[in-house]
């Protein structure tokens, strides 16, 4: 199962990495099992002892095949998404520091995290604040809410969401398929 996960990751590297030699692959293959080894569970992946049989072991296997190759596919889809989304929203910062007058205004505001899992939830707070004008703060586990410090709070009430959060909710729903 943690095969089928190594393939794609170390496509993504060779691609990533420009060449095929020896050196490149076999760095690749050495960090692709690590990060599989790593983050097996953040992908779906347990352990299959106390399942009875190996043939049902196998059988669990297999259903399992299906989301972690969707995950799998939508981490990869995601990336250029959230490229693009730093991209323009780096942008946007640079446009609002070359405004002649501030007509922005800073604050702290509560984003309802409403995912499953904290890891995923962990995975969004960061994905936010790598988001030029966005700083994740803190995390309420009791209530599920992030608070984020975002560069302009004015018509916070408008399209709040989408706004605060690049839209990238979506994204990670999709990745906790």
């Amino acid at each position: 199962m943690k095969v089928v996960a190594l393939f794609p990751l170390l496509a993504v590297w060779l691609v990533l990495a420009g060449n095929v030699r020896a050196s490149t692959l076999i760095a690749g293959i050495v960090l692709c099992a690590a990060a599989v080894a790593i983050f097996a569970n953040l992908a779906g992946e347990h352990s299959t002892r106390g399942a009875g049989s190996s043939a049902e072991a196998r059988e669990g296997s297999r259903g399992r095949l299906l989301p972690v190759t969707r995950r799998i596919f939508w981490a990869l889809v995601f990336m250029p998404v959230f490229l693009g989304k730093v991209l323009l929203s780096g942008l946007n910062m640079a446009l609002l520091a070359l405004k002649p007058s501030i007509d922005f205004w800073p604050g702290i505001v509560r984003v309802p995290g409403g995912l499953r899992n904290v890891v995923t939830t962990a995975i969004f707070a960061n994905a936010m604040t790598l988001t030029p004008g966005t700083l994740t703060l803190d995390y309420d586990e009791s209530n599920d809410d992030l608070y984020v410090h975002w560069i302009d709070v004015t018509g916070y009430e408008e399209d709040f969401d989408r706004r605060v959060t690049s839209g990238m909710r979506v994204w990670m729903e999709r990745l906790e398929r």
